[in-house]
């Protein structure tokens, strides 16, 4: 499934929540990193793993608002996978 199945509109609703979360930087690229291999696996993974992920993430620079979209992005991409 690709994230053309989901609407913008839907996205942008859900990043913006997302980016009320009074959460640092970090905070949000272990989030994006966790619903990334979530969204791959199914299930909740390895914190080692999430960290080798965060740390990649991490290195790319993303802005906030990115972080925002990416993360709201797996969570729908989520919960359409696995009709959550």
């Amino acid at each position: 499934m690709s994230a053309n199945n989901i609407s913008s509109k839907k996205i942008e609703d859900l990043a913006y929540k997302i980016s009320q979360k009074d959460l640092t930087y970090d905070q949000f690229v272990w989030k994006l990193a966790k619903n990334t291999l979530k969204l791959e696996n199914g299930i909740d993974p390895d914190q080692d793993l999430i960290r080798e992920i965060a740390q990649a993430i991490n290195n790319q620079h993303l802005s906030l608002e990115k972080l925002h979209w990416l993360i709201a992005e797996k969570i729908l991409l989520y919960k359409n996978k696995f009709d959550y």
